[in-house]
């Protein structure tokens, strides 16, 4: 796989400005980008057979009682959480948001084990 990392150079930068000054104009920066901007995530998946604009999800554990994803933004950050081989998949992060909404998912993290961790929490309020 050959992560287009630049498309996230972006991202990148404005969580790791959130990190250093959480404010909530630095927050809805990021929530913005991951929304509604160019962004790439890479998560555990895999295309659901005869369905190619569908993804099953394959790593879901129930954190704090709610079922969470992670997502990455680079093959870097992925590394850093494991190194074991896994199925993954590239997916713009606004339909990966809107899939996660839809489908009940509570909580997203991005980036887990390394400095710009960001826990999303969906539904219920806004960035974590």
């Amino acid at each position: 796989m050959r992560f287009p990392q630049e498309r996230n150079d972006h991202l990148v930068n404005l969580l790791t400005i959130a990190r250093f000054d959480p404010s909530s104009e630095n927050r809805a920066a990021v929530q913005e980008e991951l929304l509604r901007g160019r962004a790439l995530l890479i998560v555990q998946a895999r295309p659901v057979p005869g369905d190619p604009r569908s993804l099953e999800f394959l790593h879901a554990p129930v954190l704090d009682g709610r079922p969470t994803l992670f997502a990455f933004t680079s093959e870097v950050a992925l590394r850093s959480w494991s190194t074991q081989d896994m199925e993954l998949v590239i997916v713009p992060a606004g339909a990966f948001f809107q899939g996660c909404l839809k489908n009940g998912i509570g909580t997203v993290v991005v980036d887990a084990s390394t400095p710009n961790e960001l826990r999303i929490a969906l539904g219920r309020s806004a960035a974590a």
